[in-house]
């Protein structure tokens, strides 16, 4: 890039030459085409880094003052400003949105769940409680006592094992055989 024919263009643009600033733009063509294809920005692709370095070559153009420095040196600096400046506010972003701010609390469970449930859903969910009320029924005395315990009263294993004197990996092989004979006989139906 010749530095003093970029100077004198930037001079004839300031005044209005609009065929100077075509001429600016070949110039700094193959800078821009190479600093966006290096430059990263999350929700940018490589023509909207272009069109972000040519809107700050026109803006640099328009507050360009040649008295004071040279107009490459300074749209250079201006347009891998604005790239930083694209940078650190995605970055500043990426604080308030995505996926590092998600994260499921024990509070904000329940404002996650969806209160717009349709018929069909509905329907669905009943038919399913109203199989596994069944199945449950089905279960012997025991095993309906240790899913009501643990499961609808909230309780640990831990305390059903201390309830009833049975050890604690007792408890959780049974759980576990319970849940597998619901599982298999809900998938039976299900399938």
């Amino acid at each position: 890039m010749d530095y003093n024919y970029v100077e004198s263009l930037a001079v004839n643009a300031k005044q209005g030459d609009e065929k100077s600033k075509e001429l600016i733009i070949k110039e700094f063509e193959s800078y821009i085409s190479s600093l966006s294809r290096n430059t990263f920005i999350y929700g940018y692709d490589v023509s909207d880094i272009k069109s972000e370095c040519y809107k700050t070559l026109f803006a640099c153009l328009k507050l360009y003052n040649f008295k004071n420095h040279r107009f490459v040196a300074y749209a250079i600096n201006g347009i891998k400003q604005h790239l930083h400046y694209l940078i650190r506010s995605d970055n500043y972003r990426s604080i308030f949105e995505g996926k590092k701010v998600f994260s499921l609390l024990d509070n904000d469970e329940d404002s996650l769940i969806c209160d717009d449930i349709t018929a069909e859903e509905s329907i669905c969910n009943q038919s399913d409680y109203d199989f596994l009320s069944k199945l449950i029924n089905n279960l012997s005395e025991d095993e309906k006592e240790l899913i009501s315990f643990i499961f609808y009263n909230g309780n640990s294993a831990k305390d059903y094992s201390r309830l009833k004197n049975i050890p604690y990996t007792t408890v959780i092989y049974r759980r576990d055989n319970i849940l597998r004979k619901l599982h298999s006989h809900f998938l039976k139906v299900n399938v």
